[in-house]
């Protein structure tokens, strides 16, 4: 059993800017360098045998490859007192909704679990645990300017396996978009 997500990984040379856009808050703990995503299904602990379903019905998606444009930043409070979840956003495309909904029907067919919340997608940034509302404030001004374009031709499934610093994550297989 290994615990796995379907996502799409940003580009190296686009995350130290994103990952500059962040307050420095010693409550705060940023993504690692290299792993920031676009998660299409979390998918939880997956035993081998379903997994190596799960990878063949991906396979045989036909879904086309895009244009994805990030803008903004923003953050989820997970309750008062600014914990949660920074963010960076994207703008709304009709490719990329294909392909989670496309991912979704797999997933779906299954029998794994969906997320019963609407689809926000975002690429998370850091996790926050309290910390000064100015700081937010700042991230949100300096995100406001925030703009980047990003090619998309394939998405992953990847194994997420906790450690002492953090998830590391492991690509399990790589699917081209067409």
């Amino acid at each position: 059993m290994s615990r796995q997500f379907i996502g799409i990984m940003l580009p190296a040379l686009l995350q130290p800017e994103l990952l500059s856009l962040l307050p420095e808050h010693r409550q705060l703990k940023p993504a690692r360098p290299g792993q920031l995503h676009l998660t299409l299904q979390f998918l939880g602990e997956l035993p081998e045998e379903l997994s190596s379903t799960l990878q063949r019905g991906l396979a045989e998606l036909r879904c086309s490859r895009f244009r994805m444009s990030l803008a903004g930043t923003g953050f989820f409070e997970h309750d008062s007192g600014y914990r949660g979840v920074l963010w960076a956003g994207l703008q709304p495309c009709e490719l990329l909704q294909q392909l989670y909904s496309a991912v979704t029907s797999v997933v779906g067919s299954l029998g794994l679990p969906l997320e019963t919340r609407p689809w926000a997608p975002h690429i998370t940034l850091a996790r926050y645990s309290g910390g000064p509302p100015e700081e937010m404030e700042r991230f949100l001004k300096r995100g406001r300017r925030f703009a980047a374009e990003v090619d998309v031709d394939n998405f992953q499934l990847v194994q997420s396996q906790p450690g002492p610093t953090g998830s590391v994550y492991t690509p399990l297989s790589i699917f081209p978009l067409v």
